[in-house]
C-alpha cells in the first residue's frame, strides 16, 4: 500500500535516503518520489532464518550438480508484480550481470537453482566452476506501478534535486539474519563438502586478492595456538599477523598492529571470514583502520601453493 502522506521535504528525503522508520517496522522500503508523496518501493529479501552464504556440495555430488535454494519474500506490503534475479563475477558491474531463471510474480517464493543454472547463464562452462568460487547475485524488483528497484546505489542530487539508484549501501551490506537480508545484492560461494583446520600448512601461499597493497605472495608458519597460522611480515618488518580457524569454517583476524600509513601512521587490520579447506583457500573481510577512523572492509584471499 503506498504512503500517499504528504510530508515536508525534510522529512521525505529522510525517509528515502536513510530508510528509517516513520511510521512502521517495514518503512525502510526504498522510496520514491511522486510529486510531494513517498510511495514504498520494491525490496526482496530472504525469509527470517534462511540467509545462506555458501552453496554446498554433499559427499558424492559433483560440482555442477550440486543445488541450493533461495528462500525469499516481499519485504513489503505485497507490492511488486516480478522479482527477476541475474549473477555475475564478483567485482563486474551491476550491468554484466546475466538473468537466472524466469522471473518471479508470486511471493513467499522458493526458487532452486543448480551451479550448472549459473554456468549457462553466465556462458561458462560447469566443469571449471571450482571449491571457493564465488558468484554475485542481483535482483530486480518491479512494483505495480510500473515502477523498477535494483542494486544500484541511490544518490541525491542537492543542487538539482534529481534523486537516482535504487538501494542504499546500508541496504547492500547489513544483510545479516538481524539486518535487512537483502536478496537485491547478495553473493554465494561454492563450498567443500567437509572441513578440517588441518588443512593450513606452513610455506608460500598465493594472495588472490589484496586490493589494499598488492602482495602477491605471502610466507607463513603454524601457530602459535592450535588451529592459528601467522604470515610472516606481510604488510611491514617486524609486524605478523595470525589467523585463526574456529568451528564451521569460520575464520578470523583480530585486531592486529600491520604496518604504518604514511599519512595517518600506525595502521591495524581485523576481520573476519570463511575457509575452505578442500581447496586450502582463505577468504576474508579485512578492516584497515588508523587513529582517524576505519577505511573500511577489503577482501583479502590467499591459497597455499
Amino acid at each position: 500500500m503506498k504512503n500517499n502522506i504528504k510530508r515536508s521535504f525534510s522529512i521525505l528525503m529522510l525517509c528515502t535516503l536513510v530508510m528509517f522508520g516513520c511510521e512502521k517496522d517495514e518503512s525502510f522500503l526504498v522510496g520514491i518520489f511522486e510529486g510531494d508523496f513517498l510511495s514504498d518501493g520494491g525490496f526482496v529479501r530472504f525469509q527470517e532464518g534462511t540467509l545462506i552464504t555458501t552453496i554446498s556440495v554433499p559427499e558424492g555430488v559433483t560440482i555442477p550438480n550440486a543445488t541450493f535454494t533461495l528462500n525469499l519474500e516481499d519485504a513489503g506490503e505485497s507490492n511488486i508484480a516480478s522479482y527477476q534475479l541475474a549473477v555475475r563475477t564478483p567485482g563486474a558491474a551491476l550491468s554484466t550481470a546475466a538473468n537466472l531463471g524466469g522471473a518471479i510474480t508470486s511471493f513467499p517464493a522458493n526458487p532452486t537453482f543448480s551451479i550448472t543454472d549459473i554456468a549457462t547463464a553466465m556462458g561458462i562452462d560447469p566443469a571449471t566452476v571450482a571449491f571457493g568460487q564465488t558468484f554475485t547475485f542481483s535482483g530486480t524488483a518491479t512494483t505495480t506501478d510500473g515502477q523498477v528497484f535494483d542494486a544500484s546505489v541511490l544518490t541525491y542530487d542537492a543542487t538539482t534535486g534529481a534523486v537516482s539508484g535504487s538501494s542504499t549501501p546500508i541496504l547492500l551490506n547489513q544483510a545479516g539474519p538481524n539486518g535487512y537480508r537483502s536478496a537485491m545484492e547478495f553473493s554465494l560461494t561454492v563450498n567443500c563438502p567437509s572441513w578440517d583446520p588441518s588443512f593450513a600448512t606452513a610455506g608460500v601461499w598465493n594472495v588472490l586478492n589484496d586490493p589494499t597493497f598488492g602482495l602477491t605472495t605471502v610466507n607463513v608458519v603454524l601457530g602459535p595456538g592450535t588451529n592459528e597460522m601467522t604470515m610472516i611480515e606481510p604488510f611491514s618488518a617486524g609486524r605478523n599477523i595470525t589467523i585463526a580457524f574456529g568451528a564451521n569454517q569460520v575464520t578470523t583476524v583480530a585486531e592486529q598492529d600491520s604496518h604504518i600509513d604514511p599519512t595517518f601512521g600506525l595502521a591495524t587490520l581485523q576481520g573476519t571470514g570463511v575457509s575452505y579447506s578442500c581447496v586450502s583457500l582463505v577468504s576474508l573481510n579485512m578492516f584497515r583502520t588508523v587513529a582517524a577512523g576505519t577505511f573500511g572492509a577489503r577482501a583479502f584471499v590467499i591459497q597455499k601453493q
